[in-house]
């Protein structure tokens, strides 16, 4: 029973977010992916979920390795990560 649990909890998929300061000083996300299955679109779904009128994605990365450091995200992304901003909405009128 311990092992079918530690099993399923390795394939299902879940994202985790960390709020973060841009060099800007606005808020930005960083959305991680976890589960040996879990698609980079459920980081995707996330971002959408945090940012209803849109976002950005500063950095990307879907490899088990670091990603090189960019003038606008994070310099350590490791896994199934983005890092993003949202958009701001459009006022109406």
């Amino acid at each position: 029973m311990r092992l079918l649990f530690l099993l399923v909890l390795l394939v299902s998929g879940c994202a985790k977010v960390s709020e973060m300061t841009g060099p800007d000083g606005g808020l930005q996300y960083l959305v991680g992916c976890y589960g040996a299955l879990t698609p980079m679109s459920v980081c995707h779904d996330k971002a959408a979920e945090l940012c209803p009128a849109g976002y950005e994605v500063l950095n990307t990365n879907a490899t088990s390795t670091p990603n090189t450091a960019t003038t606008t995200g994070p310099t350590d992304l490791k896994g199934k990560q983005i890092a993003i901003a949202c958009t701001p909405a459009a006022s109406g009128g």
